[in-house]
Formats: structure tokens, C-alpha cells, sequence
């Protein structure tokens, strides 16, 4: 009687034990982790990802930079861009000391970078060797930001927009090249981003709740994220009118691609290389290394390279979704995750922190599986199934703009099918993110 009091008492308490440590029941024995503010994770309430007050030019010193991205779209325009970067100096970045400096640098001499390589178009082959004066100061600015040194989804949309106010769309800063398309697929992208602001808080909040556990807080915050992303999902439907008229896979895949000198295709990404017009990789001229290589003009610069891995800007380099999952802890296949963990390289630092604090800290589907409170276990349902209808719609732009487009043109980008700006199986990449997402 004793020992079935005794066995009866102590699984009892590792039950209780198992509570607090889900839910969160004052975490006893535990360290409470705080989250940080969002400005300690580059994030603003305001624009969320997108730089709140960006730059649009650089300071004194550095003229020649500010020159070429405000012509960058005529030179590309008249086929004249190579010679023009051929005369341009060698500029240090050592003066440039703040966050959205490098941010403005890193921009123009990846947009410089990608449309140097890919002047020509689909009529020629592109130019795999680049030239020092730019793409040394482009692997310098890469390592102060923490980047990669190509064009990133940073640069094409979260440093390329101008807030104007709440439910608005930004405004362009800087078009990679003188094609049409790009004002609106930059600005509604940047809308997307913007209209996501509102979850930022909510997910702080709903991870606060969680110790000492404050139900109703919690289950106000997954009501506040499901309003995001049905606010985000009307925001898919812009892209219908804005790119109506235009033959869109011009954009997202030709010229897309001419936004991506993915810098060495290794054994690991094969799919990447299908999308491409070479696979020996991209050379950065005269350089040697990635810290403390300084370019040096002699007979044996042309040996001086080093290859290096990058693929081009994807939608998935954003926080949006991958901060959706992380909260509600929705999990994806292997592959997939694998496939985030890599698009997350392509963040800042910031960013990328966020994110794995926010995996780390929140046992949000724990709780709604342990509480068993009604109103809880709908509002996370509704929450997921919000962030669902949000790829849902996602999927439908991407099949009605790209992959109907590809058929049409499935003589000149053949492997467009299976491979999408990150390099993986788009339809079905797709399909499977929107199936997990429950």
C-alpha cells in the first residue's frame, strides 16, 4: 500500500514537473529567457525587416558609387555597363561605420555585380570573371553586415524601400535595371514585409505569456498574428493587377536569373546549376580570401581567385514565415528545414538571431495540446490555418505568373519547372510548406 502511495505520489509530480516545464508554470528551477527588444534585432514595429529609415546615397568619398546605381539601369539599357565599372576606382569601405551605410554600399555592388554578369541577357553567355575595383569592396562590405556577397533579399527588397505610413506601399529606392517590372514587384514585396510589422509584437508577447503562463495573453497574440497574415494574403492579390499586362516570367525567371551570379555550384545544390548558363562558378577577381586579402595588380593577379558558394534573393531569405513557424512550431521534412537553415546565411546576423531565439524560447504548441482551453486551442487553429491560406495564396501567384509562363516558354528555361529562385523543386517545395503548415 505504501509503495503503490509512493509510486502513485512521484508520477504525480513528474507529471507536474512535465507541466511546468511546457507550460510554463513560473519555470521553477529554470532560467526565464527574455526575449530582446526588436530594435536589438535590427526589427522595427513599424516596417518589421525593411529598413525603417534607409539611405539613398552615401556619404562624401564616395561619389563614384552613388553615380553608377542612379545610372545603373541606363548602362545595363545601352550595354555600356562593363566599361563603365572597368574605369571605376578602387574604394576603401573603412569609412563607412553605419549599419545602413554598408547596407546602401552592399546594395550597389551587388546590383552592379549581378548586372555586370548578366549585361547580355540569355544572348550570351555571362561574365564569370569580375572585376577587383568592385567585388573586393562588395566581400568587404559582405563581412561587416555579416552577408553574402551577391545580391540577397535584403538588398532587392528589405534595404530597397521607402516607408510612407501604415497599409501603404513603399516606394522603389533603386531598380536593379531599367526593366519595368521591377517597381512592382519590389514594392508590393516590400508591403508584404511592411504588413507583417503588427505580428512582431504579438510574438514577443504571446512568448512573454509564457512564464508565469498567462492563457488569454497568449491566446490574444495568435488572434493578432492570424489578422497579419490574412492582411498579408489580400496583399498577395495586388501582384494580380499590378502584373497584368506584363509576361512576368521575363521577370521572375530570365531576369531574375540575371540577378544571381551564384558564385560556385557545388555537388550539394546541383539544382541550381540546371538554372544557370555555367557551372565552373563566378570569379571574384584578385581575390584570395575572405578577411584581410587586399587586391594586388600584378602578373599573377589572374591566379589570385577564390570561388566561393552563393545562390541568389528568394522571398524565402525573409523572416516572415520562417518567424511564423518558429512561434507556432510548425515543422517541415528535412530537407526543407535544411533548405530555411541555408536561406537564414542569407540574413543579417539580426535576423537570423530572431529567429533562433524565437524556435528556441516558444513552446506555444505545448501548451495549446496540454491547457486544453477551448478558446486557446481555437485561436492557434485559426492561426495556422491563417499562415496556410497565406501560402496558399502564395502558391497561386507563383503558378499563375511563373510556372504557366515556364510551360510557354519551356524552350528557353527548361529547368525553371523544377527549380526555383533558391534553387529548389518550386511547385512541389511549395506544396509541401502549405501541407506541414498545420
Amino acid at each position: 500500500m505504501i509503495n503503490c502511495l509512493y509510486f502513485r505520489c512521484a508520477g504525480v509530480r513528474l507529471l507536474h514537473l512535465l507541466h511546468v516545464y511546457l507550460v510554463g508554470d513560473h519555470f521553477r528551477g529554470l532560467v526565464h529567457f527574455v526575449m530582446k527588444s526588436l530594435s536589438d534585432y535590427r526589427l522595427s514595429e513599424k516596417s518589421a525587416a525593411v529598413l525603417e529609415f534607409p539611405l539613398t546615397k552615401l556619404p562624401n568619398g564616395y561619389e563614384p558609387w552613388n553615380t553608377i546605381i542612379s545610372i545603373l539601369p541606363e548602362l545595363y539599357r545601352n550595354g555600356s555597363l562593363r566599361d563603365y565599372v572597368s574605369k571605376l576606382p578602387l574604394l576603401s569601405v573603412d569609412n563607412l561605420h553605419s549599419h545602413v551605410e554598408l547596407r546602401l554600399a552592399h546594395k550597389i555592388l551587388a546590383f552592379v555585380t549581378s548586372a555586370y554578369v548578366w549585361l547580355k541577357g540569355e544572348t550570351d553567355k555571362p561574365k564569370v570573371i569580375y572585376p577587383s575595383t568592385t567585388c573586393y569592396p562588395l566581400i568587404e562590405t559582405s563581412e561587416k553586415l555579416g552577408l553574402h556577397p551577391i545580391t540577397t533579399h535584403q538588398d532587392l527588397v528589405l534595404g530597397n524601400c521607402l516607408y510612407v505610413g501604415e497599409n501603404e506601399t513603399p516606394r522603389l529606392i533603386h531598380a536593379p535595371t531599367h526593366h519595368a517590372g521591377w517597381k512592382p514587384f519590389i514594392e508590393l514585396g516590400g508591403r508584404i514585409e511592411i504588413a507583417f510589422a503588427p505580428c512582431l509584437p504579438a510574438i514577443l508577447k504571446a512568448i512573454d505569456a509564457q512564464n508565469p503562463l498567462d492563457v488569454d495573453r497568449i491566446t490574444q497574440s495568435l488572434g493578432q498574428i492570424s489578422k497579419v497574415f490574412e492582411s498579408m494574403s489580400e496583399c498577395i492579390h495586388l501582384f494580380y493587377a499590378s502584373f497584368k499586362s506584363l509576361l512576368l516570367i521575363n521577370l521572375f525567371r530570365i531576369k531574375w536569373l540575371q540577378l544571381i551570379p551564384a558564385i560556385v555550384l557545388r555537388r550539394r545544390w546541383p539544382k541550381i546549376s540546371t538554372c544557370l548558363k555555367w557551372s565552373s562558378g563566378l570569379y571574384y577577381e584578385d581575390v584570395t580570401g575572405l578577411s584581410g586579402d587586399h587586391p594586388h595588380h600584378d602578373s599573377v593577379h589572374n591566379e589570385k581567385r577564390r570561388k566561393i558558394a552563393c545562390t541568389g534573393p528568394s522571398a524565402a531569405q525573409s523572416i516572415c514565415l520562417q518567424a511564423a513557424d518558429a512561434v507556432l512550431q510548425i515543422k517541415h521534412n528535412r530537407d526543407d528545414e535544411q533548405f530555411f537553415e541555408q536561406m537564414r546565411t542569407y540574413m543579417i546576423p539580426e535576423h537570423r538571431q530572431f529567429l533562433e531565439d524565437v524556435a528556441k524560447q516558444s513552446r506555444i504548441r505545448q501548451i495549446v495540446h496540454l491547457h486544453k482551453d477551448a478558446e486557446l486551442d481555437e485561436a492557434y487553429v485559426t492561426c495556422t490555418q491563417a499562415v496556410r491560406n497565406f501560402r496558399q495564396a502564395h502558391m497561386g501567384l507563383a503558378d499563375k505568373f511563373i510556372l504557366q509562363q515556364v510551360a510557354v516558354n519551356v524552350a528557353r528555361v527548361k529547368a525553371l519547372e523544377t527549380s526555383g529562385t533558391g534553387g529548389q523543386s518550386l511547385r512541389f517545395f511549395l506544396q509541401r510548406i502549405k501541407d506541414n503548415t498545420v
